[in-house]
């Protein structure tokens, strides 16, 4: 999808379905992101982590630039564990 049409879309979302949208894209990158298991490294991976990593950044980046914080204990889970996955 083109840039300009991202950011129209996002920027004309009101704050319940940005959110919504978000969580959408946390659990659909945490699904495809390499998993670490028993704290092994990911360097074996690393091909596939880099087809990933730079939506997770942004998906990061936005995560700050809309200043979304949890409203709900554990809403937010599938990013957490997205970060942490890619802090290797």
């Amino acid at each position: 999808m083109h840039r300009v049409i991202q950011w129209e879309y996002r920027y004309s979302l009101d704050d319940r379905l940005r959110r919504e949208a978000f969580k959408l894209a946390s659990t659909l990158l945490l699904e495809s992101f390499p998993k670490q298991i028993n704290g092994l490294s990911l360097r074996s991976s690393w091909d596939h982590c880099s087809r990933f990593i730079q939506h997770v950044q942004v998906l990061a980046t936005f995560y700050d630039k809309f200043q979304l914080s949890p409203t709900a204990p554990g809403e937010f889970l599938h990013f957490v564990q997205l970060l942490s996955n890619t802090t290797w």
